[in-house]
């Protein structure tokens, strides 16, 4: 492995294995449009989405003799995945069809000196801070 100065890429170092040190430069500002939040320095965006909704149990009794007594019972909870009230026993709980908000992941160019990164390792980043 060889040290390069990130600034000056030369073409015998195709396809070898080097170290470089700089600092980071991104292509634009990330923007998540549907909550107008602008993230200017952020080399990799993810939007996580959640639903509070319902959700069905059941528990199945065998009391012998082929009887099988069914229990439902039902529960909020936060899921990432719409769940599909249709087949409730209680047809009273409906739950929303789609997601009201759809999970978002955006990366952005990003720069070392004259080199880009590889999308690749800027899919592995998930140190995430909220804003």
């Amino acid at each position: 492995m060889q040290n390069v100065d990130p600034s000056d890429p030369k073409q015998g170092n195709d396809m070898c294995c080097v170290h470089m040190q700089g600092d980071l430069t991104v292509d634009k500002p990330l923007e998540d449009a549907t909550f107008r939040i602008q993230f200017p320095n952020a080399i990799r965006m993810v939007r996580s989405v959640e639903m509070y909704q319902w959700k069905q149990n059941e528990e199945v009794q065998n009391s012998g003799q082929d009887n099988e007594t069914t229990t439902y019972t039902y529960e909020k909870t936060w899921s990432t995945e719409v769940i599909n009230s249709d087949q409730f026993e209680d047809r009273n709980l409906k739950n929303p069809t789609s997601m009201p908000v759809i999970k978002l992941e955006e990366t952005n160019k990003t720069m070392i000196g004259a080199y880009k990164l590889a999308e690749s390792l800027i899919g592995q980043l998930s140190d995430f801070k909220t804003k």
